[in-house]
């Protein structure tokens, strides 16, 4: 399966069978890894691109969970809480160290 019918997919399935299909992965992901091990697996190449699939269903999730996923595809933006800026912290000046202050060679 292409990549891009890959995304389309994702983005036609709800949260719980993208969950299903994440474990489903995550399983097939492991029995390869076990395949390769005992030398039975063919095309190492289906390795890389179980773990491609997998990253590509945990960024639809995160997007769906952080209210992102709508919005980065052209659609209603959801309204965010504004929050007010936190307070600066004003710091004391810092003094130079005695070691600083003999490389310079100003001792006391």
């Amino acid at each position: 399966m292409k990549v891009k019918e890959f995304k389309k997919k994702l983005d036609e399935l709800t949260d719980n069978e993208l969950s299903v299909m994440h474990k489903n992965s995550v399983e097939e992901l492991f029995h390869l890894r076990f395949q390769l091990a005992t030398a039975h697996l063919e095309d190492t190449s289906k390795i890389r691109q179980i773990k491609k699939n997998i990253a590509r269903i945990n960024t639809v999730l995160s997007e769906r969970k952080q209210g992102t996923f709508w919005s980065k595809r052209g659609l209603k933006v959801p309204t965010a809480k504004t929050e007010a800026p936190a307070p600066v912290r004003k710091t004391a000046p810092k003094t130079q160290s005695a070691r600083s202050k003999k490389a310079k060679g100003v001792v006391s």
